[in-house]
């Protein structure tokens, strides 16, 4: 990836304004940083500077010409500067004096408009059509505005191992760190691991998350890292916009993404480059990655960790969700009437049954109809055919009547298999016979689709997917727990305002705001090496506006600090809940459980003892069962947080996999593509991802530990 010289070594040497790094604790989380040690705290806001005689020394006139160029760049990348800005600043400050590479990026206040950006991309290396043509691409049924119907856009991809290749030779210690991490049971289990005793592995993450960037649109991201480096390389970009719309759920624009995937996982588990592509083809003779095919990396890979939202694991990778009420879980035979009882649920035990790969197969293997097509048949077949956009249709193109005599059904759809990624490719058959997939929704039970990331193999099961902090306890069951207590005060009128109705809930919380402010200062004083993400603000409408609607609108670390003031306040006030004692006694016990196994995540280390892993247990089971006696709202992720727990034996502390700072990287890749112009969208995205990547990740390498 081509890095323009002039950004990294000024934040090797000078990090007065972090900007655009600053974000939702992108280095907060030390467990990102394995030399430092998990435990370790950055500095905070408030720490007093260092007295050192380097940080006082002024750069020189050249290194504050580079720094400003860089400040620059990263406003521009993130969408807080444009182009014609950058260039005119630096026309007025190199005119005014300024050094370095100020002069490189001048030009006149009357130039033409698209002379700005060219000139930006002329000085720090980037040619898109260089870089478009270097990317690896596969075609993928898309959708956009531009077109009459669905058609076949060629997309550009950063491959895993390539990206993964390039930053092991640029960083060794990505690949297996200076000093390896304590890993659990699941990395020692991995058959990577396993099938390569004594070998460089290198543990990675794909993570997957889905963000509005515009108003009317959103983008999905899929990242990969190494669990040594933490760089994150950005692999493919869609735009919600423009993923296939035949009634698939942009499942044809998906289909090809994942093929790509595991075929690269596949490169990484095997530790050589692939001699040939994804389809199974040779790369053009005498291309980069034929000359590399088949020689071998430095390192294997291993895929450890699935990491996303709920929402992204079922919809994005096809399982059914948590409104399906036989298959609500991802992880367990759990249905919605039995999933929130927790009797015989332990550390050895489970009552619902965990899932394996094998009930993902069968779940996969009752939906699918092959079929060996004659030409005549398939002529019937495509007749038959009709893109189904209708709700309870079959999802995407599928048959309008029923074909007796080849044992299809009318709204059986046509599905996509390697070797056929894109359904409307059916019609260009001219092989029989042809062998066909079709998939049956009227048997579908667990999932919607077989994904083909999953590869058992090299070790991408269900196993994989990681149970998130953030998405599962701090806005779930924490959220959840605040919103229901802080609502319990407001209508008991716990302040004694003698108001009612709208004017009750608008005093109410105000008091509770002045109550928060003073518990923020408390905290402080009392317990100062303690960092807590405080509100800065709280209204009426971030609690949902009327008692019909309370729902919490909070931040999850935010959630996570209101969680001791709920309780506290609970406490002081529980003599106002005149003849509910019982139910009042159950929602403080319910508070002091997940408070409890709040403190049981911030003290374990990553393999957590067993003795501490049973009181996590206790803690939880504690607060489901009080939870649901005091009338706490039961939401999806109240089992989901079980599983959370039943996995932390094997999968070690979940704060070790937390996807906060996975979050804060969402922030800049939404301001990146709010920046990137739609008709090269795809490869600036990715291209202005990776520089601004590249500059933080080169900071962290060389801070002081």
């Amino acid at each position: 990836m081509l890095i323009c010289p002039c950004i990294i070594p000024v934040f090797e040497r000078y990090t007065p304004y972090p900007f655009l790094f600053k974000m939702a604790a992108s280095s907060s989380y030390s467990w990102e940083n394995p030399e430092q040690g998990w435990r370790c705290r950055p500095p905070a806001a408030h720490d007093e500077p260092s007295d050192s005689e380097e940080d006082d020394t002024d750069p020189t006139a050249e290194e504050a010409g580079e720094y400003l160029v860089s400040f620059l760049l990263e406003l521009l990348y993130t969408n807080a500067l444009s182009a014609r800005s950058l260039c005119i600043i630096c026309h007025w400050a190199s005119l005014a004096g300024a050094r370095g590479p100020v002069s490189d990026y001048k030009l006149k206040p009357d130039s033409p408009s698209g002379h700005f950006q060219r000139k930006v991309d002329k000085v720090t290396g980037i040619d898109l059509k260089t870089a478009a043509k270097d990317m690896y691409k596969v075609l993928v049924p898309q959708h956009s505005k531009y077109d009459m119907s669905r058609t076949a856009h060629e997309m550009v991809i950063n491959v895993p191992h390539e990206e993964f290749a390039t930053e092991v030779s640029e960083n060794p210690g990505a690949a297996s760190g200076h000093l390896d991490p304590e890993w659990s049971e699941d990395y020692q289990d991995h058959p990577v691991v396993k099938a390569n005793p004594g070998q460089r592995i290198m543990a990675f993450a794909f993570y997957l998350d889905g963000i509005s960037f515009t108003k009317n649109d959103s983008l999905l991201g899929l990242y990969v890292y190494s669990l040594h480096s933490f760089k994150r390389h950005l692999c493919m970009v869609f735009r919600r916009s423009h993923v296939c719309k035949c009634g698939c759920k942009g499942w044809c624009t998906l289909y090809p993404a994942f093929l790509v995937l595991r075929w690269s996982f596949r490169a990484l588990a095997a530790g050589v480059w692939p001699s040939v592509d994804h389809t199974g083809e040779a790369f053009p003779e005498g291309s980069r990655r034929a000359l590399l095919a088949g020689t071998p990396f430095s390192f294997h890979g291993a895929l450890v960790h699935i990491k996303g939202d709920w929402a992204e694991f079922s919809h994005t990778l096809g399982f059914a969700d948590w409104s399906s009420a036989l298959f609500c879980c991802l992880f367990c035979k759990a249905t919605r009437e039995n999933r929130f009882n927790v009797a015989g649920f332990g550390p050895v035990s489970s009552p619902w049954g965990d899932l394996s790969h094998a009930d993902m197969e069968r779940a996969c293997a009752a939906c699918e109809i092959w079929i060996d097509l004659t030409q005549e048949q398939h002529a019937r077949v495509r007749a038959s055919l009709v893109y189904d956009k209708k709700k309870d249709g079959g999802a995407g193109r599928c048959l309008m009547l029923d074909l007796p005599d080849l044992n299809l059904r009318a709204k059986d759809r046509l599905e996509p298999h390697p070797l056929l990624m894109d359904v409307d490719l059916f019609d260009r058959v001219a092989q029989f016979p042809y062998r066909a997939l079709f998939w049956r929704r009227s048997l579908e039970t667990r999932c919607r689709h077989r994904n083909p990331l999953w590869d058992p193999d090299i070790g991408i099961t269900l196993e994989r997917l990681m149970v998130d902090k953030l998405h599962t306890l701090h806005m779930g069951p924490a959220m959840s727990y605040v919103c229901h207590v802080l609502w319990q005060l407001i209508l008991v009128d716990a302040w004694g305002t003698g108001a009612s109705g709208e004017q009750l809930h608008v005093l109410s919380v105000h008091q509770i705001r002045s109550e928060l402010w003073t518990y923020y200062s408390d905290r402080k004083r009392q317990r100062p090496d303690d960092d807590i993400t405080e509100l800065q603000d709280l209204t009426l409408q971030m609690l949902g506006g009327k008692p019909s609607s309370q729902t919490l609108h909070t931040k999850a670390a935010e959630t996570k600090g209101l969680v001791g003031f709920a309780l506290e306040l609970l406490k002081r006030m529980h003599g106002r809940f005149a003849g509910s004692e019982t139910n009042i006694a159950f929602l403080i016990g319910a508070g002091e459980a997940l408070q409890e196994y709040f403190d049981l995540l911030g003290d374990a280390p990553r393999q957590v003892p067993p003795r501490m892993l049973q009181r996590m247990f206790d803690s939880m089971k504690k607060h489901l069962i009080l939870s649901k006696r005091a009338g706490v709202p039961m939401k999806p992720k109240h089992h989901l947080v079980l599983h959370m727990v039943a996995r932390t034996g094997k999968y070690g502390n979940p704060s070790f996999y937390a996807t906060f700072t996975d979050e804060g990287i969402n922030k800049l890749l939404k301001k990146v593509g709010q920046a990137a112009h739609r008709t090269v969208w795809e490869v600036r995205v990715l291209l202005h991802f990776g520089k601004v990547e590249e500059t933080r990740s080169s900071r962290k390498r060389h801070m002081p530990a």
